[in-house]
């Protein structure tokens, strides 16, 4: 969903209107236990919904610089000093997708450009 959205904001905020949807369920209120990846991804889901609702009203009458510096604001700021860039990700993607991943098991691997301190 990221991706695409990320796609279509930048036109969006140039014509200042447009509208983006996202479909999840009622799974993001009410998980099972049946079906507890499936929930959690509706909530997520539903939550970065809520979220990109509230930030591009936020820079709706703004370009596309301006909701950047605003991205950074509330992430309060990223030690490389902007944002990552989708090809990044996507090469961490790659390599945990790979065989030379092949003994890393359950781990979250954090590609934020230094905004959560490691420990």
């Amino acid at each position: 969903m990221v991706q695409p959205d990320r796609a279509f904001l930048p036109g969006m905020i140039k014509q200042k209107r447009g509208s983006i949807v996202h479909i999840t369920s009622i799974n993001a209120q009410r998980p099972t236990s049946e079906l507890v990846a499936y929930s959690s991804a509706k909530a997520a889901l539903a939550n970065y919904s809520r979220a990109l609702a509230a930030q591009m009203a936020q820079s709706s009458s703004t370009d596309m610089e301006h909701a950047r510096q605003q991205i950074m604001q509330v992430l309060g700021g990223v030690p490389l000093g902007r944002l990552g860039r989708p090809e990044e990700i996507a090469e961490v993607v790659a390599f945990m997708a790979s065989d030379r991943a092949a003994y890393v098991t359950g781990r979250s691997l954090l590609v934020d450009g230094g905004c959560l301190p490691t420990v």
